[in-house]
Formats: structure tokens, sequence, C-alpha cells
């Protein structure tokens, strides 16, 4: 069985971040990478100082180049099957190839999934990270000024009413759409919709069923009365889905119950012991630069770890 001094599940900004550090520290480190990016939908990805407009893949392919000239760190294409506890306290890492690793401290830059199909609304995914989006700081430049949908969603924690407060910031013309079969009307109180429409904020009160356009590019939503509207951008949040989940739930690791996401402590360790997160998983502000430094940080809290343990052998 392979050893390594840490292994780093997951590929995308976060992990690859960690990665880096980790083989900046002269360890061993291994990277398991699904290449199943949350962000791979989007054509470019903005707000990112010095790879601002830039195609998240490529971003990734050039700190995979990075990550090559250092000689203790690999990458290997594969997903992970199950993570178990030894006996001594280390992990065996499995992989769907039937590849054993083992460590001592195991990272989850894993993410998460939007779960864009099973929302109820037909080819929401042929527009997913261009034209329907969850971040106006993402992606809101690009579509300012254009006739902007706000759907509500299944978030019950969400600032829903904050958030067009801002949005506003980015759209001439802004229609919130209730969704209401999704039970997500009463987050907006009758007192809301009063001063959103004051704000010339217009609200339909209407489920969408379908999303409609050509070449990627948006053109309008349908609503289930059979009727549509026009719009150049929707703004929407799905429900999300941790990657690897099960695996983590089985090693003891604990969700925060409001977002249901991993619950970390400022060393970005979970409940258990050697095995720690970050990146998506760990948090709804989901930005390239915000996981890349999380990363950096969970892989630095890693090998600090790992140096006491040496030294105190």
């Amino acid at each position: 069985m392979n050893k390594f001094d840490a292994i780093v599940l997951g590929g995308g900004i976060s992990g690859l971040s960690a990665t880096l550090t980790l083989a900046r520290c002269v360890l061993k480190v291994l990277c398991i990478d699904s290449s199943e990016y949350c962000n791979r939908f989007a054509e470019h990805s903005q707000n990112f100082l010095t790879h601002d407009g830039e195609s998240p893949l490529s971003i990734i392919s050039n700190g995979r180049k990075d990550i090559s000239k250092y000689d203790t760190a690999e990458i290997k294409n594969g997903k992970v099957k199950n993570v178990t506890k030894n006996v001594d306290g280390t992990y065996k890492i499995l992989t769907e190839a039937n590849e054993e690793y083992s460590t001592s401290k195991v990272i989850f830059a894993t993410g998460v999934k939007d779960k864009i199909t099973e929302c109820g609304m037909e080819n929401i995914e042929k527009f997913w990270g261009n034209y329907v989006i969850p971040c106006p700081y993402c992606h809101g430049y690009e579509v300012k000024g254009s006739k902007t949908g706000f759907i509500l969603s299944e978030h019950p924690s969400f600032p829903y009413y904050d958030f067009v407060k801002i949005l506003n910031n980015w759209a001439n013309d802004l229609t919130v759409i209730t969704n209401p079969k999704n039970k997500t009307r009463d987050f907006l109180s009758p007192e809301m919709v009063n001063t959103l429409k004051q704000k010339n904020v217009k609200v339909i009160d209407k489920q969408v069923v379908s999303f409609e356009g050509e070449n990627g590019k948006l053109k309008s939503v349908t609503f289930e009365d059979g009727s549509s509207e026009d719009f150049g951008v929707i703004y929407y949040h799905p429900q999300l889905e941790v990657n690897c989940a099960s695996i983590l739930e089985n090693l003891g690791v604990e969700f925060n119950p409001t977002d249901k996401l991993i619950k970390v402590n400022q060393l970005y360790q979970t409940s258990v012991s050697g095995i720690y997160a970050c990146g998506d998983n760990i948090t709804l502000a989901r930005t390239l630069a915000g996981g890349a430094s999380q990363g950096v940080m969970a892989a630095s809290m890693v090998s600090k770890s790992i140096f006491l343990e040496k030294w105190n052998s």
C-alpha cells in the first residue's frame, strides 16, 4: 500500500492549493481528483485576481502544471470509493479503481454538487453557470443591465430579501419569481413584497417549469400556466449535496445543522482527528479566491500537525 504524509481528496481550486502548499512543505502528498468540479459548466470565471475572465478548467490545468514541479507531490485521476480508519489511527483510502493508499491526514476538498437536475425546471442545465447563476459577485458584471429574474429556492436560512436588495445593483429591471409550489413564497412577507414593488421590483407569483433559449443563451422562462417571460439572466440557488457525504458520515464527521455542510473549526479540522476539510463543502460563500485561501490554510494546519508529531516522536 502506498503511504503518504497527507492525501487531498479533490483537485479543484481548493484541493490543488492544499496540494501545492503541502508539496512546498517537502511532504509526500497525493491529490486524488475526480474532475467533477461544480464550476465546470461555466465558460468563464471572474473576480479571481490575475485570472479574471479565464475558464475554470484552464485555471485548474495551470494549477496542475505548477504542482508538477514538485517531486514529493502526485496527482491521480480517480474517484474515492471509501475512507476507513485503521487500528493505528491512520487512514486507508480506496478508489473506485481498487487502488489503496495510506496516510495519517486526509483533507476533504471534494466540494458540493448543485442539484440542478432535481429542481423540477427543464433545460436549466443548458444555461447553468452562464445565464442561470447563483452569485452576482462571480458573474454579475457580465450580465449587468440585463432583464434579471431571481427565483426563490428551498433554503429557509437564506437571506432572500437582502439578496434582492444587493442584486438590484446589477439589474435595471429586476423580477422576483416566488415558485409557490415549493412553499418558497413564505420567505417574503406581504410587507416585504410591498416594499419591493415600491422599489420597482416586480414579483411574479408563478411556478417556473422550463428555461428556453438558443446556443446556450437564455431567452425566457415558461410558467406552469403556459405563459412565459423574457429574461437575460436568472439567479437561482439550487439545493446542495456535499460530495462524499456517506464516506464522511461513516467516519463520524459532523455536519452543520443549518446548511448541512461539513463542520470545521478555525484550524479546518473536522470533528474526527486527522480529517480536515476546505472549499465549497464548508461554506456557502463559494469563490475561487476563498477556496484557494482555504486550501492553503487547511494544508498549513495539516503540515503543522505533522511537524509537531515528528518533533515529539
